[in-house]
């Protein structure tokens, strides 16, 4: 299982532009942005529905940031996405954050989500 969990590791950072800092020949890793998320509602509120670079590279380290959670989107498991969208709301210090900024970086990235709204 653990050899699973590793392949599967290996494809995410290969799919979602992961750079090994050991390797010399690989092209380095931009840097990490200190920007922090807008504050006010109305421009969160855009920002979010656009998905920007910054958002989606916030949102991604939180997933990997969370070693079950990850787990679970390298296994295809479903996720819950109001507990996933009340963490990064926590995580990212905003009081509003779209659900649907976050359904559709889900959707971007091929996680599978359940809803307790259904």
């Amino acid at each position: 299982m653990t050899f699973l969990v590793n392949e599967l590791t290996m494809i995410w950072k290969v799919l979602n532009g992961y750079r090994d800092p050991t390797n010399v020949s690989a092209t380095p890793k931009p840097a990490r942005s200190t920007a922090s998320i807008p504050e006010t509602n109305d421009t969160l509120e855009r920002t979010t529905e656009k998905l920007t670079n910054e958002l989606r590279l916030k949102m991604k380290e939180f997933i990997q940031s969370k070693p079950d959670l990850y787990c679970q989107v390298l296994k295809y498991q479903p996720v819950v996405l109001e507990a996933i969208h009340e963490e990064m709301k926590t995580a990212f210090g905003v009081s509003r954050l779209s659900k649907k900024a976050v359904i559709a970086f889900f959707d971007e990235m091929g996680i599978i989500f359940t809803s307790s709204d259904r």
